[in-house]
């Protein structure tokens, strides 16, 4: 059996998609992989829900606690044997940390648990190694390394040449660079008709389809059916009054998620027949176009790690950009 503790220096780094992820990724591989995060941001944490739904993780009783200021030795204990509970069945236990308490009490879990130790770190221009390097000190010779996150599709040199390679200068072990991508960014039909507070016209369509980019029906120089096609799993934003360009959205080659109609504007009975047969839900809204896209501005604020979908993708780009196998053979106790 062997402990994994997964922490980052700050909230929204992608920890936990990381540690589904490498639990996912393990379990292929044969292992006996499991979960467990200690310590949430709040009594119900929407992590526990994610651990739920995409790994069919145990998770009574969790989090044991909120994230406190300081560690005490009583929670300290309460942890060290939850942990030892999840691990009975399994050969492999990820620890998700907080990255609400401090590094010292971090390192104090890590080294309780006698775990090894990752920290993720969400990559911008300005992150400097020495910013990542007190965690070498913290974790000590538990240390496996570091997952940087994030990194966008025109910053890949320069986090090569800047980052990555200041990490190797200054002996820091970088496990790898994970690219951004746009389906982890996407937010499900449901969730973006309850953002917007819309009303679905009929019950026809996958309301769990992943949306990855919003296009606006209006005035465009090409055809509205190559104008759609540029962009698959799109959610296509048309006034109500605009039965060409929902026929167009419809007709578009790859896939329309969902057809937002503003204005109010039922669709014609013919639109909303040919979307019964494409199996596209229709979501109705009171706004305009203009005032619907400014309330889509926030959308990807609840976009969250919880589909099959970003699962899938996610593992694969760690397959791709990580080395997945030097952690593996870290935590192989055979």
């Amino acid at each position: 059996m062997a402990l994994l503790y997964v922490t980052s220096d700050e909230r929204g780094a992608g920890k936990t998609a990381f540690c589904v992820g490498l639990a996912h990724l393990l379990t292929m591989q044969g292992k006996r992989a499991t979960i467990f995060k200690p310590m949430g941001n709040s009594d119900e944490d929407p992590d526990i829900a994610i651990y739920q739904a995409l790994l069919s993780t145990e998770v009574d009783g969790w989090p044991i606690a909120t994230a406190p200021a300081r560690l005490s030795d009583d929670l300290l204990g309460q942890i060290k044997t939850a942990a030892n509970s999840a691990a009975e069945d399994n050969d492999i236990v990820i620890v998700e940390g907080s990255s609400e308490i401090s590094s010292a009490d971090a390192g104090k879990l890590a080294e309780a648990l006698d775990a090894k130790a990752v920290v993720v770190s969400r990559y911008s221009p300005e992150r400097k190694a020495s910013e990542l390097r007190h965690w070498q000190d913290v974790f000590k010779g538990r240390m496996l390394g570091y997952v940087i996150n994030g990194v966008t599709k025109y910053q890949g040199t320069e986090s090569r040449s800047g980052l990555l390679e200041a990490m190797v200068g200054e002996g820091m072990n970088c496990l790898g660079a994970l690219p951004e991508d746009r389906r982890l960014l996407g937010v499900s039909v449901d969730q973006l008709a309850r953002h917007l507070g819309g009303e679905f016209l009929g019950d026809s369509g996958d309301k769990d389809c992943l949306v990855e980019y919003l296009m606006v029906g209006g005035w465009t120089l090409d055809s509205g059916e190559i104008y759609f096609g540029i962009h698959d799993n799109r959610a296509a934003i048309v006034r109500g009054g605009r039965p060409d360009m929902q026929m167009a959205a419809l007709a578009s080659a790859g896939t329309t998620a969902c057809i937002v109609l503003t204005d109010g504007v039922k669709p014609i009975e013919y639109v909303q027949y040919e979307a019964e047969q494409e199996e596209v839900p229709l979501v109705l809204v009171s706004e305009g176009t203009l005032e619907t896209m400014d309330n889509l501005n926030t959308l990807m604020e609840s976009s969250r790690f919880d589909h099959p979908s970003k699962l899938e993708r996610f593992a694969q780009l760690m397959q791709a950009h990580l080395d997945v196998d030097a952690i593996a053979s870290a935590l192989d106790t055979t």
